[in-house]
């Protein structure tokens, strides 16, 4: 799905977010799209997390990003300290479909 860019700038900075053109995500989707994609480069992103002053839900804190180049995102990262793993910031080019 096409991303906005203000729902990733508190964990990738706002220059980063700006260059984010699509999302997926896979929680509560039954079914999703099919997606061809071949992947270029993969990072995991960690960042620390916190309420906010007068809030009760924990938020990314910006500025605490630590990105971690990985040659495969298989949803088991190392446990880093003092950050959460986020999920994967991925630069990718679309693909077709190749028929046999």
């Amino acid at each position: 799905m096409q991303a906005d860019p203000e729902n990733f700038a508190d964990i990738v900075g706002a220059d980063r977010a700006a260059e984010i053109d699509f999302c997926e995500e896979h929680h509560g989707d039954t079914d999703p799209p099919l997606t061809r994609l071949m992947v270029l480069t993969a990072a995991e992103v960690h960042c620390r997390v916190a309420p906010p002053p007068g809030a009760d839900a924990y938020h990314p804190v910006p500025g605490t990003t630590e990105l971690v180049p990985v040659e495969k995102a298989d949803g088991w990262p190392e446990p880093r300290q003092d950050v959460r793993f986020m999920g994967y910031l991925v630069t990718a080019e679309s693909t077709h479909a190749r028929r046999a």
